[in-house]
Formats: C-alpha cells, structure tokens, sequence
C-alpha cells in the first residue's frame, strides 16, 4: 500500500468538514460504503473520470442492495473493482494503521435491543462522552438482534472516533467515541489502492505530486542529514547521502550506478537539494 509520503491534508480537511449523512431506513451501509469509496478515490489525485458524488454512490449501492440492509463485505466486493479500489478485512490495529495513512474505514457491529437502548439513551446524555462495554452492558435475556455499519475516521490512545450515519444533530453532530473496537465487538474493513491500479496518467500525476509534497516536507529537516551514510540495497555499499543522483522516487547509487526507490530521510534531504540546484 502506498500513500505514507504523502500526508493528504485535504482528505483530512474533507473529513472533518463533512456532515454526518442522513440515514433512511436499514441504508446505513449504503452510507458508510459510499463515504469510504469517495474518500479512497478522493486520495487519486487527477484520477481519471474524476470522482463521483457521494449521492450518486450511495443512490447507485441502494438501488442495488436494497433499503433493508446488506453483508458490507458484498457491496465491497461489487464496488471496490468498479473503481479500481481494493479491501481487506482487518482488526483493530490494521484499522488503525489505515487511519494513520490517511484511510477512512468501514467498521460494523452488531447489538441487542436492550444494547442499542441503552447506546442511544448514553449519547443523548453524554454527546461528546467515550463509550464503554459497561454502557451497554445486559441485564436482560438477549433479544432482537440487529446490526449497524459506521465509518472510522479518527484514532486516540484512549479511544477511537466514528461518523454515524443518524444526522448531525446526533451525539457530537453526528460523530461518536467508543473506548476500543472490543466495546462493540467490531469488524473493520480498509479500502484502498495501490500504485497498480492507477492508469498510466495518474501514475504521473501522483509520483509528481508525492515528489512536491515531499519536497514540502524535507524543507524542515536539519540540513545535517543529507552527510548522513547510506547504504545502497543493490551494492551494499555506503555513500554520503547527497552524493546519489536522481529524484525522490528513484535514486541512483554512485558507486554502482544501479537505481532503488529511496526510504532514508537523509536521502531524501539530499535529492532535494541538488534537484533545487
């Protein structure tokens, strides 16, 4: 998976500016799917054929699926292909690490009648509150099972944090906390893309927008570590850092002449400078 160069602040300015959709009837997967997949293709810059409107997503996945309900892992698999996307399915630290380089994901969960009573009844009370599995603990015999689909789209050491699909006058205008994924036993799923399923063009347009948002980023760095050793992965032998040539995707050792994708901060500190030269 590709994308940790990058640290894609619009997707995160597109997160934190957006609404929690409007739910209508059991359609509240149609509204985490399209809200990911919009997200995931939102990361594509200049993807070709541009990206679809999150109504048209979500009118397009009801139509097919239905308002009752549908597996999140079939409307997935139907959808994700058709926009050149991919998924896995992952626990709680995989959605995690998703969520640190920048990827909403689609969790899901399932509750009892009394649960779901008593998760309502705990953030009309406590809007900006952090749920526990004592919140919605039984007392009574289980009844009624029924499930949910959300979208994870923050993580904290002490909890994590969810676009609901029920309206932003909703809890904290439509978002939640919940201590950890255990609380309401949930599944995760991460939608992506890698560089193999770009066009051509778009391959371009994001090697050269990763290249200037790295040159961004290295303009902060102590100029000190582009004198730092490196060893090159093909010859193994070590160089001064600013004595390789080549760009910030594609370094060419100076001993063997060889070419490699970089990774070494230092490196990456010295391309810079001598393609600003």
């Amino acid at each position: 998976m590709i994308g940790q160069i990058s640290l894609d602040a619009d997707i995160n300015a597109a997160i934190s500016s957006q609404q929690s959709p409007n739910q209508e009837g059991g359609t509240c997967y149609a509204n985490a799917v399209a809200t990911v997949l919009r997200l995931a293709m939102a990361r594509i810059k200049f993807r070709k054929g541009g990206v679809p409107e999150f109504n048209e997503l979500r009118e397009a996945i009801i139509k097919e699926y239905g308002w009752n309900g549908a597996f999140i892992k079939d409307v997935l698999t139907t959808y994700c292909p058709k926009y050149r996307l991919q998924f896995q399915e992952v626990d709680e630290a995989g959605a995690r690490k998703a969520i640190m380089q920048r990827r909403p994901v689609v969790a899901t969960f399932h509750l009892y009648s009394e649960q779901w009573e008593k998760f309502k009844k705990f953030f009309v009370t406590h809007k900006k509150g952090i749920l526990t599995a004592d919140d919605i603990k039984m007392t009574l015999p289980p009844f009624k099972l029924c499930g949910h689909a959300v979208v994870l789209i923050a993580c904290e050491l002490e909890h994590l944090r969810f676009m609901n699909s029920w309206g932003d006058t909703w809890a904290d205008c439509g978002f939640f906390r919940v201590k950890d994924g255990q609380v309401l036993q949930m599944k995760f799923f991460d939608v992506f893309w890698t560089l193999d399923d770009l066009e051509e063009c778009e391959k371009k347009e994001y090697e050269a927008y990763t290249i200037e948002q790295a040159k961004a980023a290295l303009k902060y760095l102590p100029t000190g570590l582009q004198t730092l050793g490196y060893q090159c992965p093909k010859c193994g032998k070590y160089s001064k850092a600013n004595e390789y040539s080549g760009h910030l995707l594609k370094a060419v050792c100076p001993i063997c002449f060889q070419t490699f994708k970089p990774n070494a901060v230092g490196l990456l500190q010295s391309l810079y400078n001598a393609n600003a030269n």
